[in-house]
């Protein structure tokens, strides 16, 4: 024992550590510290440098690995778009079906206009000419073929269309531009109607004050200009003027819904046959006279974006 405490008291003595237990902080079997010269680097003295945060590329792009065809990234996960506006950023496929989630509606097909105006126009409503109905009624009423894919379309079918989203425009639903189109049998687009949609409803929007466009010059102040013009006569989506005979009516937009024969008010003789859907337009650059020469379509299509 005393030589033990000899050897111990020499070796303090002289500067040596004790070789009981280390002095410095770090645990007894921690490998001993390398000094890392002023020029060199840590990987020099075979240091391991610092890895790059496995998030920090999660700002710039937060869906890795990146969403499949039809989802977009949102808040980290890739989900379904929610309009044809979105699916216009992540896809430049031409117009057609789509689709999108709605927030309050959910996951469903719509048509895309990918083409006009810089395309992202989402179909909300399609009359069919030839069809009975009254059109003002099956816009404001519930949804109709929303989701039998062959009715999602502009152009004319067997029946009408109206999207389960009219129910919520003015109400989550907010479109900055709505389009009102007039297409032949032929899918051709003949008249093309621009509006506003700040703050508008399904009801409100087609409204001379919010007219942007239209293939006529003048328009100005017509006598009619509403969704539901003439309830009356069945004058549906009306811009007329000299509204007082059948041989005097005269306008640019026109759709008469269906008449059966126990309606009060008489059809002109150029509305019939009036048990269908007709959809008359000014051919020209200007009002023209019902009983007259004037453009027939064969659908009438209402989009928002």
């Amino acid at each position: 024992m005393i030589r033990q405490r000899s050897i111990l008291v020499v070796l303090l003595l002289s500067g040596c550590s004790s070789p009981y237990g280390a002095d410095d902080g770090r645990a007894d079997d921690a490998p001993p510290r390398r000094e890392v010269d002023a020029g060199s680097s840590a990987t020099d003295a075979g240091i391991p440098e610092a890895t790059p945060d496995a998030g920090a590329d999660a700002a710039t792009d937060p869906c890795e690995p990146a969403c499949e065809a039809g989802f977009v990234c949102k808040a980290g996960a890739c989900v379904r778009p929610a309009s044809c506006a979105e699916w216009r950023a992540v896809d430049a496929s031409p117009s057609g079906l789509r689709t999108i989630a709605d927030a309050t509606t959910g996951e469903q097909q719509v048509y895309c206009d990918m083409e006009t105006d810089g395309g992202g126009f989402t179909l909300l409503m399609r009359i069919s000419a030839g069809v009975s109905g009254d059109p003002f009624t099956i816009l404001t009423g519930a949804p109709r073929n929303d989701g039998v894919a062959a009715q999602i379309t502009p152009f004319v079918t067997s029946d009408h269309y109206v999207s389960r989203l009219v129910a919520r425009w003015g109400n989550g639903l907010a479109p900055e531009k709505v389009r009102a189109h007039v297409y032949d049998a032929g899918k051709v687009q003949k008249v093309a109607l621009e509006f506003s949609g700040s703050e508008s409803t399904p009801t409100t929007f087609f409204a001379a004050s919010r007219l942007i466009s239209s293939p006529w010059t003048d328009v100005g102040t017509p006598t009619f200009f509403s969704a539901s013009g003439d309830p009356g006569n069945k004058r549906r989506f009306f811009i007329g003027r000299g509204y007082q005979t059948c041989e005097t009516d005269t306008g640019w937009l026109l759709l008469r819904g269906s008449r059966g024969l126990l309606d009060p008010q008489p059809a002109c003789g150029y509305e019939l046959p009036a048990d269908r859907v007709r959809i008359f337009y000014a051919a020209g650059a200007t009002a023209t006279t019902w009983s007259g020469p004037h453009g027939e379509g064969s659908s009438f299509a209402i989009f928002v974006r």
